[in-house]
This record gives C-alpha cells, structure tokens and sequence, in this order.
C-alpha cells in the first residue's frame, strides 16, 4: 500500500489517505457504540501536498458535516473553546445567563426568583451549534503546529475526549488535524509526548500518478500534466512543492501555443518555481513534448484514432521505442478511462479503443499490463473485461 518510506516511517499518498480515513471514520462510529472513545488522526506532510483538500473530499464522499478550523490564524481562545458568560441560579434548578436575567420582567421573575447563586459558564461555539443531527463529521483542526502553545494547550482534551468545558463533540465526529513536519524548513512548534500520544499520526507524500489524476479532476491543463508525469522528481521538499507549480501552470495555460511564449513562461517559472525546474520545462518544450496527444480529445474520435496518435508518439523518426513517453500516455490513458467510467457502465465504445490498444500492441507488454491490471483491480466498472481473452492473461498474470 505504501509508496515509500521516510526516516522508518510509512509515506501514504492522497488515494491512500482517503482509505485510511475512511476506516478510521468508520472504526471511530464503532469504538463510540460501545462507550470507548473515538481516535484522532494528525496527517503531517509538506506544504502544498492537499492535506486540507484530502480532508474535504473524505467529508464530501461520506456525506459528513466539515467544520475547518485554522489554529495558525485564531486570535481568541473563545474560538474553539466557547466564551465566558456569567450564570446565575433560579429557584427551579436552571441557570440563566445575564442577557436571559435583563429580559425577564414581572411575573416571569417573580415565579422562579434567582436565588442569589452565581457561577462562570461558557457559550458553545457557534461551529458546534446545530451539528447533532447523528450524520457524522470531521472536527479539521488545520496547520495544528503553526498555532500559538496556548491553542495547543486548550484543545490537548478536545483531542483526546472530544469535549471541553461548554461543549462535546456528538456522536460520530473524528478529529483530523494537518501540519508540517518540524524541521528548518517550517516554523512549527515542537509536540511533545503527551500530546503526541493524543492521536496517530501518518505521513502524506507526493506521488505523480495520484497527483495527475487529481489534476485531470480539475481540468490543468493536458501538457502540464505531462511534464510531472515525465519529471516527478522535481517535486520533492528540497526543490519545490505542487502548490507553486499549479501556479506556474494555471498562468501559462493560456497559452495555446508555448513554443513561442519562453520568455514569458521562463519569466513565470523562475518566480513562482525556479530556474531549475523551469529550465526543464523549456526543455520539454523545445523537444515537443507539449504536443504529446491528448488523450481525453483522441478518445472521441473513431476507434482506432486513439491507439494511432499513441503509436505516432512513442516511436522516433528511426523506429525506436521511446519508453518514457510511452509511460506517460499509459499512465493518462488510466486516469481518463477511471474517471470517464468513475460512476457508469463501462461502454461500448471504451471496449473497444481497450480491445484496439491490446490486440494491435500500442503499448509494450510491461505497460499494457499495467493499464489492464489498474483498470480492472481498482474500478468494478471494468470487471467485466476480466473475462475477455484479450484482458484475461494480463489480469491473471498480476
């Protein structure tokens, strides 16, 4: 399941991450059920990774209520907490507040006098007001180590019992947090042991393919996709993280054609993420790579278009085979189909281009493989195709 590992410790990509909040969500709903208490989650990563986004597509997918707070940028303690509010004591047991005690007048005092006991009270935080309807949801407590020591004091009980002194969590909550890992390159507090022990926490890392899909979800453009595809190792802490490239990428996207805007793009890319990283994506325009087919136009045409335009690129002028860009392609080709057929049936008109590529040997064995085994095993919608001759040897041969 893991990618990689890091100092000993497991590296999940984004897809990763969702399944194993989802388990956690799900666990937590059970603990609760049986009077034990729920665990939180700390998903620490670098920044720009989409721990946050990660969070909000769990909640979107599950249906549950969001509530995200941003410890770094709170200014009160009321915030999370509540506020302090005088109380005081009637003669049938309640307690009122001062704003309650100025609107009772006459009768209604007269029948239930205050008895002359007061006490300190909290109001609960409008965030927490109205959530009890037993849907579920998650508490995102983001950038939890950039926060003042006083916000990390106060929310050490919410984390680990789920309530404070005005308010409790309802049933079916769990509480994620986000921060970056404390080294030199953040100014993040350091978490001791006893808060440590509060949650478990999992590391996020990069991973390109993950990456792609969630940037074809969001329409970057086709040829950006591409470059990280052929170069995923410019992303990476010491060299840059996926937020300042989808900047660079969402200001040249314009761009029709990129070839004669380098200036530009050289200006855009050295401010945004380097002249190493841009130097490479000059590169990968002057060799042509920006116009890699695009597989999502390609699909649409007749049936045996597609395998054509992939054959056209990944072989040179003297017939060789270029491996990478062949990878590439594969690798959008997964993305498109598990996207295209994320909700329905798999068609007629998807067999078939599938059929086209695997009989006729678009791709080398190793990626025809790869695309067969990662469209079958990870989307029910192709499970069909398992049964056919053309799929059968490449699936049983996983």
């Amino acid at each position: 399941m893991a990618q990689m590992k890091i100092d000993d410790s497991i590296v999940l990509n984004s897809n990763e991450i969702v399944t194993f909040l989802e388990h956690v969500i799900k666990t937590n709903r059970d603990l609760q059920s049986r009077g034990m208490m729920p665990t939180a989650v700390n998903i620490e990563g670098h920044a720009g990774l989409g721990k946050t986004s990660t969070v909000l597509q769990v909640a979107q997918r599950n249906n549950l209520h969001m509530v995200k707070i941003n410890l770094a940028q709170c200014e009160e303690l009321g915030d999370i907490v509540g506020f302090p509010v005088k109380e005081y004591e009637r003669e049938n047991g309640t307690w009122i507040t001062s704003d309650h005690l100025s609107t009772l007048t006459g009768d209604l005092l007269e029948s239930n006098p205050i008895t002359g006991k007061a006490r300190m009270g909290y109001a609960v935080p409008s965030w927490i007001q109205g959530r009890e309807n037993g849907e579920g949801g998650i508490l995102l407590l983001d950038d939890y180590t950039r926060a003042d020591p006083r916000y990390l004091q106060a929310v050490m009980e919410l984390i680990d019992r789920q309530e404070y002194i005005s308010f409790k969590l309802p049933v079916g909550w769990t509480i994620v947090l986000t921060s970056n890992p404390s080294n030199d390159n953040y100014m993040v507090q350091e978490i001791d042991t006893a808060m440590k022990t509060r949650f478990i926490t999992v590391q996020y890392g990069f991973n390109a393919e993950t990456w792609a899909a969630w940037a074809e979800s969001m329409s970057l453009d086709q040829r950006c996709i591409n470059f990280i595809l052929k170069h995923p190792e410019i992303v990476a802490p010491d060299k840059i993280n996926p937020r300042s490239i989808v900047h660079f990428f969402n200001q040249i996207s314009v761009f029709k054609e990129f070839k004669k805007q380098l200036k530009f793009i050289r200006l855009v890319g050295d401010a945004s993420c380097g002249p190493e990283t841009t130097s490479l994506f000059i590169n990968f325009i002057n060799d042509e790579l920006d116009k890699l087919p695009d597989i999502r136009a390609a699909y649409d045409k007749d049936v045996d278009f597609l395998g054509k335009e992939i054959h056209k690129a990944t072989i040179d002028a003297e017939g060789q085979y270029k491996a990478a860009i062949a990878s590439i392609l594969a690798t959008r080709l997964v993305i498109f189909l598990s996207k295209l057929h994320e909700k329905k049936a798999v068609d007629r008109a998807t067999k078939e281009r599938l059929s086209y590529i695997v009989k006729e040997k678009i791709f080398m064995e190793d990626l025809t493989r790869h695309i067969c085994q990662s469209l079958i095993a990870n989307n029910d919608k192709f499970a069909s195709l398992a049964m056919q001759p053309e799929f059968a040897s490449y699936v049983l041969s996983a």
